[in-house]
């Protein structure tokens, strides 16, 4: 009774704790959704000014660097004559477009133009309203550099903008004022646009949503309120923010356009998918804790098995790699001086060196299998021959290690459509296990038969066995039965999943049989006359029954009892 009333009251407090605070987390979403489509309502002016002053101060930054740079090319080369004056003010009326007249102010009163420059241009409104400025800055007693100055205005109606920089020559005298007059037509449909084309300035974390960026446009507005140019059209948009230039231009404006309704529609598409979310949480949150638990014990076993399978393999490689280093040293060295001596060096090293390959051949088709690039070279062929041949090319081996093999195979062909390297390592997988988990008894019985239209593969064992319980699970990536004989005896975890993985992609089955303390039986079903899964003919499709095809890729495989 006691334990029932406190198994109760740790489900509701569980269930306390994850409804709870479940109900908390709708009510808190739900009123931020409340506040945030009253924040982009209240921020949509206020953003707009933001944009349009961060784009106003990078269009004059532009600008302003422009004429900086111009003004420190002329005083560090200042002209000492009055033919290099009006030479250089001629070359910087020519390859700077941006003003259409140019002059020097000198201090005597007199205005040194380029010689090109018409008597209309050198009495216009513009020249005229600079010369004030221009001779208060004559008139001052200004030592060292002085910046640039602007002064824009206007004249009946047509605005104007004026540059000007005081000149002095190496020694310090005041040559005059070089005085720089914009041309607006070019300003307003070259410079501008080029600057403006770009949107608002990167890099001042001024968008946060992609949306927006796509959907805002610079304008640039006259003095008569007409829009000039937009980085971005907008039909049926209106201007959310209009700014003035600061520092120059100041005639003209800077407005920011966003289409209206795709920026409600986005807001309605925040709000619909939050709210999806919201209701998709008190859904994941009810079956969270249940499934996290299950989840978090199969990360640490499946943790676990990798560990076990990165230090088995790591062994499993290093063996064979210090005998093939330890035979090959002894015999570049020349220490062996029988040729029969030499001869059983290099049996090992090539032993060796199968070993590798079959276990490399084993991680690689694992890797390939799990990202699904895996594929097979199917093609008519003999699965009776296939079996003889791999048998007949490992009695050596089997004789090494007091292996008896004893057979049971169909007499007649067996023709099916299969990959026959594939196949090879299956059959080599399961007579490595054979081995492996023999305990001491090394018989083995092969046995192939025709089942009506499927034809029968089986190895059987008089080993240690498996748990019924564990039947299923020695299929799975990794996995090895819970026992000492096993946990003794090194091995990847990847044989078994690779014969299953290949038999099912032809088409077939893998079943077992077992008892502990029995043996074991694995029985592989295929079917004949029809194709693999995946009914790929791969380029050795005539390869199946020959002979000799499979002697060589027997002699790229180890020996079974080495593979793992």
């Amino acid at each position: 009774m006691v334990r029932s009333l406190r198994s109760r009251s740790l489900t509701l407090l569980v269930i306390g704790a994850l409804v709870v605070p479940a109900i908390l987390l709708s009510v808190l979403a739900f009123f931020l959704l409340g506040q945030f489509e009253s924040l982009g309502r209240r921020s949509w002016s206020e953003y707009g000014q933001y944009l349009a002053e961060l784009s106003i101060a990078h269009a004059e930054q532009k600008l302003w660097n422009e004429e900086q740079r111009l003004m420190l090319v002329m005083r560090a080369d200042p002209p000492e004559s009055a033919a290099a004056l009006t030479e250089r003010l001629s070359i910087l009326a020519a390859t700077h477009p941006m003003y259409r007249l140019v002059f020097l102010a000198r201090p005597d009163g007199a205005l040194s133009f380029p010689p090109e420059t018409t008597w209309e241009a050198r009495t216009e409104a513009a020249v005229l309203r600079a010369l004030e400025p221009v001779n208060e800055a004559l008139g001052r007693e200004a030592q060292g550099p002085t910046p640039i100055e602007h002064l824009a205005g206007e004249d009946r109606g047509h605005p104007f903008q004026v540059t000007y920089f005081i000149l002095r020559s190496w020694a310090g005298e005041l040559l005059g004022v070089v005085v720089l007059v914009w041309d607006l037509g070019y300003v307003k449909e070259v410079v501008l646009p080029q600057i403006l084309a770009q949107g608002p300035p990167a890099g001042k974390a001024a968008f946060h949503a992609g949306y927006l960026r796509e959907h805002i446009a610079l304008c640039l507005i006259d003095e008569r309120g007409e829009v000039l140019f937009e980085s971005r059209p907008q039909p049926g948009a209106g201007l959310i923010a209009v700014q003035p230039f600061k520092r120059v231009l100041t005639f003209w404006r800077l407005g920011i356009r966003l289409q209206d309704r795709e920026y409600q529609a986005w807001i309605r598409r925040v709000r619909t998918t939050h709210m999806a979310l919201i209701g998709g949480m008190l859904v994941v949150i009810g079956l969270g804790g249940v499934l996290a638990l299950r989840w978090i014990h199969r990360e640490i076993e499946l943790a676990r098995l990798k560990s076990r399978f990165v230090s088995d393999v790591s062994h499993d490689l290093k063996t064979p790699i210090a005998l093939i280093r330890l035979y090959a040293e002894t015999l570049e060295l020349g220490r062996v001086r029988d040729p029969e001596r030499a001869q059983e060096f290099l049996q090992v090293i090539s032993r060796e060196a199968k070993r590798l390959t079959h276990l490399i051949n084993n991680v690689l088709d694992m890797s390939r299998i799990e990202a699904g690039r895996k594929s097979y070279s199917f093609a008519e062929g003999d699965l009776g021959q296939i079996v003889r041949e791999t048998l007949e090319a490992y009695r050596y081996q089997f004789d090494q290690q007091g292996v008896k093999v004893a057979r049971q195979l169909e007499p007649g062909p067996l023709p099916a459509r299969l990959d026959p390297e594939a196949m090879t390592q299956a059959l080599i997988n399961l007579l490595d296990n054979a081995i492996k988990y023999s305990n001491g008894s090394k018989e083995i019985e092969v046995t192939l038969r025709r089942q009506g239209d499927q034809a029968l593969l089986s190895v059987r064992d008089r080993g240690i066995g498996i748990p019924p319980h564990e039947q299923e699970r020695i299929f799975d990536l990794f996995y090895r039965v819970n026992n000492d004989v096993v946990q003794r005896v090194r091995g990847s975890g990847l044989g078994l999943t690779l014969v299953r993985q290949i038999v099912e992609a032809h088409g077939g089955r893998v079943e077992v049989k077992s008892r502990p303390g029995e043996g074991s039986v694995f029985t592989v079903v295929l079917p004949l006359g029809g194709s693999g899964r995946n009914g790929e003919s791969g380029r050795d499709s005539e390869s199946g029954g020959n002979s000799e095809n499979r002697q060589k890729l027997a002699n790229g495989r180890p020996q079974p009892g080495e593979a793992q």
